[in-house]
């Protein structure tokens, strides 16, 4: 809405308020049927929309003023659970609007089921017209007998009413008496004005009259100023009303409101007439007052909401210079932000590398693994193997010869010993395969390595793509934030989990180490060994070759069968060594998917961090953007809006509560008891227009 709408809406938005309830009186037609539309307040403050059907009839006066006192009294029938009497006032009136008789009927509503009901009233003649309950007067005031109930009663009265009409009649332009008008033909236009009497101190007291006619087919080309009509099969019903008094009380004009807002005290009906007659019209008035009570009460408290408005405004304006400025710090902080982007990207492109060269040395030590295994089963399954006769006698003819044949550089026995001896060594190299593991887990002061943290967070990595894999998750399509905290999440459920299968690679990886190291350092003690077998064999008688072979083999055999203090011999070591690197080589080329997947990770992030970077620059911008309208719309709309209601609203509202004050005083006609409320309506019935019958 703009500021100048907005300043307009505020400026009439009580006066036309007090009208709401009027201005909304309307009939919807659809087929042969016509429906009022009334506002009534049920129990909790809630409007309740009551319809009313009226059937095609055209029998004649009586069924079509029993139609009009339908629509017309309940289009303006208020349901106040408080109201203590309400009353009835029927004007009986000739055709030009004047008031020939009148009775008033009053209902006393007895909520509370009492005995007796105090009332006070003008009315003549009084009679109970629904039940036997007798009275007793004391001037003005009347005791009733209840017994509990309501009471129903009517008399007469000479005191003038508060609105008086006038019905005028022209034909073809010029005015016309009605009993002339009868059994004409040509353009007829009706005008009901009504004038209202009621004033207390300088207003009057806001009556609302609403008039209906039902016209047949003799009727066409109906126009209604200020009113409706409806068809309705071969008649149409019209409906007008008026407000008489209210815009000389509030002192204001049909231009001051907006296009469509009106507060007439006139309506006039025109129409192309055949044979004119008019069946008798009803007009019906009541205290505008209730229609403010059923839109919720006249409580004036425009300045209230103003100041409210423009405490949120000032709210608001604070706000936005907060907005801003938190945006100003966001940005500052991004830059930060950023370059630790770009130092994670380093870390991982690094990580990277050295998953390459770790995959690499896994293979290689595992192809080693695999001949140490080989080399070893086929020794142990030799030694075990007994000589045959054939070849102790070759042997025995060939003890002294055989002796620097056997232990020759290269030969069998050579490398049987020599891997004997250096397996001892090896073995005893494995049994700090733990302590090696463990070095490589945490430092001398107990805290976690880097070598340690890098295989954690990439056995983290890789875990959670595993687990988001099979939960259907697609890690593409989360944000940054997103992907950590849910990766932080999966990361401390399975910590102890993942720290063990980091546990049992650094153990594997350690075996091959130490295995490596006892290999090297092996070379020289196992050589020795070999030169002092070869020394002893030679010592020995060439009888005692073969007896020296079996014995040796035996020795040597059980020698690399025997279980060590790790529990592991020089066959199920190397067996053990061969799987343990057979499965390191398989575990690696994972390790690596995972760092791969972790730099491509790193590098959509690092991407996308520019994005937020220029995206919080954007926003910074529109904080700003927004903070400077803020302080704009309330120095040129709040503003002005309070200072126009200061100027010229503030008179108008008080004009207003003054008619309010007016409507809600007049409450009777004939009297009514102190402390009781009530409500009246007038219902004026005017004589029918038609021809004399000849």
């Amino acid at each position: 809405m703009k500021l100048q709408k907005l300043k307009e809406t505020f400026k009439h938005k009580y006066a036309i308020r007090i009208l709401s309830g009027v201005l909304i009186v309307a009939l919807a037609g659809t087929g042969v049927s016509v429906s009022s539309v009334s506002a009534a307040k049920a129990k909790g403050g809630q409007k309740q929309t009551h319809v009313q059907e009226v059937s095609d009839d055209t029998d004649g006066q009586s069924r079509t003023e029993d139609a009009l006192e339908d629509i017309l009294s309940d289009s303006v029938t208020i349901t106040e659970t408080q109201i203590g009497k309400e009353e009835t006032v029927y004007i009986i009136a000739d055709d030009q609007g004047a008031a020939k008789n009148m009775i008033v009927s009053d209902h006393l509503l007895n909520h509370d089921g009492k005995e007796t009901i105090t009332d006070a009233s003008s009315l003549k003649d009084i009679e109970n017209v629904k039940g036997e309950e007798t009275f007793t007067q004391d001037g003005q005031r009347l005791t009733w007998n209840a017994g509990g109930n309501d009471i129903y009663y009517q008399g007469t009265s000479e005191k003038k009413t508060p609105i008086t009409q006038n019905i005028t009649y022209y034909l073809d332009g010029k005015e016309i008496a009605p009993k002339e008008l009868a059994g004409r033909s040509g353009k007829v236009k009706i005008r009901f004005d009504y004038t209202n009497h009621e004033k207390s101190g300088d207003v009057y007291v806001p009556f609302m009259a609403i008039s209906g006619m039902v016209l047949d087919d003799s009727f066409r080309n109906v126009e209604v100023t200020n009113g409706k009509v409806i068809a309705d099969g071969n008649r149409q019903v019209v409906v007008g009303y008026t407000l008489p008094g209210l815009k000389e009380s509030l002192q204001v004009s049909d231009g001051d409101f907006d296009a469509g807002i009106t507060l007439p005290e006139y309506f006039e009906v025109t129409a192309d007439v055949t044979d004119f007659t008019l069946d008798m019209t009803m007009t019906v008035v009541m205290n505008a007052a209730n229609f403010i009570h059923a839109e919720g009460g006249s409580s004036l408290s425009l300045e209230d909401e103003l100041n409210s408005l423009t405490d949120a405004t000032g709210q608001l304006k604070d706000g936005s210079a907060a907005l801003a400025d938190g945006v100003d710090t966001l940005k500052s902080k991004l830059g930060e932000f950023q370059s630790g982007m770009n130092t994670l990207a380093d870390g991982v492109s690094s990580l990277q590398n050295g998953a390459g060269s770790l995959a690499d040395g896994a293979n290689a030590l595992n192809t080693s693994a695999q001949a140490i295994n080989n080399g070893i089963t086929a020794l142990d399954t030799t030694l075990r193997t007994a000589l045959t006769e054939e070849e102790k006698a070759a042997y025995a003819a060939q003890a002294q010869a055989s002796v620097d044949a056997t232990f020759a550089p290269g030969s069998d026995t050579y490398n049987m010993i020599y891997h004997s001896a250096k397996q001892s060594f090896t073995d005893a190299m494995n049994q700090s395969t733990g302590m090696i593991a463990q070095s490589l887990a945490t430092d001398a002061s107990g805290n976690p390595t880097a070598l340690y943290q890098a295989l954690f967070a990439a056995a983290s990595e890789q875990a959670f793509m595993q687990y988001a894999q099979g939960q259907g998750l697609d890690l593409t399509q989360m944000s940054v934030a997103d992907y950590q905290a849910a990766l932080a999440q999966f990361r401390g459920a399975n910590q102890a989990a993942i720290h063990e299968q980091v546990m049992a690679g650094l153990e594997t990886t350690a075996s091959g180490v130490t295995g490596g190291i006892a290999a090297q350092g092996a070379d020289t003690m196992a050589a020795g060994v070999v030169g002092a077998c070869q020394s002893a064999s030679k010592q020995a008688a060439s009888g005692a070759l073969v007896t020296g072979i079996e014995t040796t083999k035996n020795k040597i055999a059980d020698s690399i069968e025997a279980t060590q203090a790790n529990g592991y011999s020089l066959v199920t070591g190397a067996a053990a060594l061969s799987a343990g690197t057979q499965s390191l080589a398989a575990k690696v080329p994972e390790l690596v998917n995972g760092v791969n997947a972790l730099k491509d990770g790193a590098g959509k992030l690092q991407s996308g961090t520019g994005a937020i970077v220029d995206g919080v620059g954007t926003l910074g911008e529109g904080a700003h953007e927004l903070a400077d309208g803020i302080v704009t719309f309330n120095e040129e709309g709040i503003s002005k809006i309070v200072n126009a209601y200061n100027g010229d609203i503030e008179p108008l509202l008080d004009r207003v509560q003054k008619v309010i004050d007016a409507g809600e005083a007049y409450q009777n006609y004939s009297g009514i008891a102190d402390g009781v409320n009530g409500s009246v309506k007038f219902i004026y019935k005017t004589d029918a227009v038609k021809a004399e019958k000849k």
